[in-house]
Formats: structure tokens, sequence, C-alpha cells
């Protein structure tokens, strides 16, 4: 399957804990193509799924929500000194 660039951090989690819950959850191996190995100018990657096919239907549904799914509300980051607020991408 194929993700966006913009998502891959959503797949992969901080240390790879996403990824490892995913696996975990579906029972699929699932791989994610690096930076280095994409075309330059390239917007996606390729996402490898192996397993038995109700693992990797699985790995795939929950990765099509994982990455399709945004905050209904705006962001709102802040220190003290200025407030950003960014809306959320559909």
């Amino acid at each position: 399957m194929e993700i966006g660039n913009d998502v891959v951090g959503l797949i992969i989690g901080k240390a790879g804990e996403t990824i490892k819950r995913l696996q975990s959850m579906t029972g699929a191996n699932i791989q994610v193509q690096r930076d280095t190995d994409v075309a330059p100018g390239s917007r996606t990657r390729m996402v490898t799924l192996t397993g038995a096919p109700h693992q990797v239907q699985a790995a795939q549904m929950e990765i099509t929500q994982l990455t399709t799914v945004r905050p209904a509300t705006p962001l709102i980051f802040h220190n003290r000194y200025s407030v950003l607020t960014c809306a959320a991408a559909a």
C-alpha cells in the first residue's frame, strides 16, 4: 500500500512504538520504505504488509484508519510569548 510522506510518522510512532503495536495487534509484518529509497521529490512511500490474508487485511485497515482520521478541532500550540493556532488538515 502507498502512504503520503506526511503520515509516515503516524505509522512508525515515537521510537517505533506505533508500528510495533500495529504488528502485534494484527500479526502482520509491516515495512515502511525508507526515505533514502524513494525517488527525489516523491510525496509517497510504499508500505509492505506480509502475513496471512486476514493479518494483512487487518493491518491495512488499521493503517488506513490511522492515516485518514484527523482531529476535528484545531490544534493550538503556545508558549509564554505567543499562541499559534493551526487548522487540522483534511
